[in-house]
């Protein structure tokens, strides 16, 4: 299981980096009316701290963060 949920982590961490999930600027984001999920996210590239924000309108996560989800905390955030 230890390698399942690393596995979710990396992919998750590697599509933040990487922008195909989108973060917002952390200092001037402005949060959606709720229903609303955010997650703070930060992570080593090459050595150089990399961190930050996650935020999506309602509850629905985009697959790959909804399989971290429930990789990592089996049964989910709820």
């Amino acid at each position: 299981m230890r390698k399942v949920a690393e596995l979710a982590v990396l992919q998750a961490l590697q599509a933040l980096v990487s922008g195909d999930l989108h973060g917002v600027d952390v200092y001037n984001a402005r949060l959606p009316l709720a229903p609303y999920v955010t997650m703070n996210w930060s992570t080593k590239v090459s050595g150089v701290p990399t961190s930050g924000l996650y935020v999506t309108k309602g509850l629905d996560l985009p697959p790959l963060l909804a399989r971290l989800i429930d990789t990592v905390l089996p049964g989910g955030p709820w």
